[in-house]
């Protein structure tokens, strides 16, 4: 079997997994056993255990998005967020994806008006390169020329067809006017005038010349697997 074929096929076992997992849910409810989890720095973690698929999942958030972009340039976060999984640590884009698609790894991330949520799917059996893929895009962004003038020009083209879209519009205009004169009224996607300003000195200014570290007020992470929990992606 190539190379291609395998990760089409494990993709699909991910996909199936999953689809067992949400019919699962649809069964009569049962009790949950939720357990508290908290790492020695004090992030915490909801972990649900369930044995019966080699599934995990994770979903997590953190604290600070589209609400500390600046008032003249809306849309950094929502760049900085989407090149995050763009190429990370030694792996350019495509060696990253690469690295992703062979083990069928989901990985993903987005921005929103006070959070920046992320989420992480895998078969157990991969779990280990597939928290170091994590640890890797969270800590180690390359945030590539390339990567982001590809970015911006996605952006770029979302907002243009935006302009044409009553819904989009009327949208926009309502968090404007519900939130004059405060960062929620802000696009998170940005405008058509701002995005061309971002730059990654943009980003390095807007964060004090660092990336920023911000806490983990709620996280949560569903497991369906016999192993014992993964490590935390971070040292802590």
């Amino acid at each position: 079997m190539n190379a291609s074929l395998r990760r089409a096929a494990a993709r699909g076992l991910v996909t199936l997994v999953a689809g067992a997992a949400i019919a699962l849910a649809a069964l009569p409810a049962r009790a949950m056993t939720i357990e508290r989890v908290v790492s020695p720095l004090g992030i915490e973690a909801w972990l649900v255990s369930d044995r019966t698929l080699p599934l995990i999942a994770v979903e997590f958030a953190f604290r600070g998005s589209a609400d500390q972009d600046p008032p003249d340039k809306p849309g950094i976060a929502n760049m900085a967020t989407s090149l995050l999984d763009d190429g990370a640590g030694p792996f350019d884009a495509n060696a990253f994806h690469d690295r992703l698609e062979r083990k069928a790894i989901e990985l993903s991330f987005r921005a929103g008006r006070d959070y920046l949520r992320g989420t992480l799917r895998t078969l157990a059996e991969n779990r280990d390169e597939a928290f170091d893929d994590l640890r890797l895009a969270l800590t180690e962004p390359r945030f590539d020329a390339a990567a982001v003038e590809r970015m911006r020009a996605q952006v770029i083209s979302r907002l243009r067809r935006e302009i044409l879209s009553p819904n989009d519009m009327a949208s926009r205009n309502w968090w404007a006017t519900a939130f004059p004169d405060h960062p929620y009224g802000q696009p998170v996607d940005g405008t058509l005038e701002s995005v061309p300003k971002i730059t990654i000195d943009t980003w390095r200014a807007a964060t004090g010349g660092q990336r920023p570290s911000p806490t983990i007020p709620t996280a949560s992470r569903w497991t369906a697997r016999s192993n014992p929990c993964p490590r935390s992606p971070s040292t802590t």
